[in-house]
């Protein structure tokens, strides 16, 4: 059985019909939108989450990077001392001097 059309004996029972027929329509339209809000709320929150964890390793190698800088800077400094306090030993040969 198919129903293509229905028609109402009274005027004001179509105008009623038709109204609950759009309140329902509307219903729905506002469900499907809050429906579709949320849904780009949480792949909004979803692309925030992985950009905090992509900041939170980027920050983790950058301070990987500043101590093995401070280490090589370190070493180099003292390389160079050691060096110098060396260089000092034909002139201050008692190691106590030259330090």
């Amino acid at each position: 059985l198919e129903v293509t059309r229905y028609k109402c004996s009274e005027l004001r029972t179509s105008e009623v019909l038709q109204q609950m027929i759009e309140e329902t329509t509307n219903r729905l339209n506002r469900l499907s939108q809050a429906e579709s809000e949320n849904e780009v709320n949480i792949f909004r929150m979803q692309g925030q989450i992985e950009q905090q964890k992509l900041n939170s390793s980027l920050l983790e190698i950058q301070q990987e990077h500043a101590k093995t800088e401070a280490r090589v800077a370190g070493a180099s400094e003292a390389e160079r001392i050691s060096a110098f306090v060396a260089g000092l030993e034909k002139d201050v040969p008692k190691l106590e001097d030259r330090i």
